[in-house]
């Protein structure tokens, strides 16, 4: 018995992705939506939080504290990471693990 999905037959591995989908839809995108909905539609439909947030001096502060931090940490997980990995590259199989 085949399974099949507007005409095309679904593999069985499409059929073990189902729960985790419905799981992550359920547990991460409805809170998300929610929040969402509610920052517009709290008391009518309108911009007034977003508005509050972007003129905010503390936002505008956060969010360079923000990029300033990843950034770094960015440059330092490359600066160190390249060279290990060249290094390791290099060496033979048998010495290429960590451990």
């Amino acid at each position: 018995m085949t399974i099949r999905f507007r005409g095309q037959p679904v593999s069985p591995f499409m059929l073990f992705l189902l729960p985790a989908t419905i799981f992550t839809v359920a547990i991460f995108l409805a809170p998300l939506g929610a929040v969402v909905m509610r920052s517009f539609f709290d008391q009518g439909f309108s911009f007034d939080k977003y508005q509050e947030v972007l003129g905010s001096k503390l936002f505008y502060k956060v969010l360079w504290n923000t990029i300033v931090i990843s950034v770094t940490a960015t440059c330092v997980t490359l600066v160190l990471a390249y060279p290990m990995a060249y290094h390791l590259a290099r060496q033979p199989a048998r010495r290429r693990t960590l451990t």
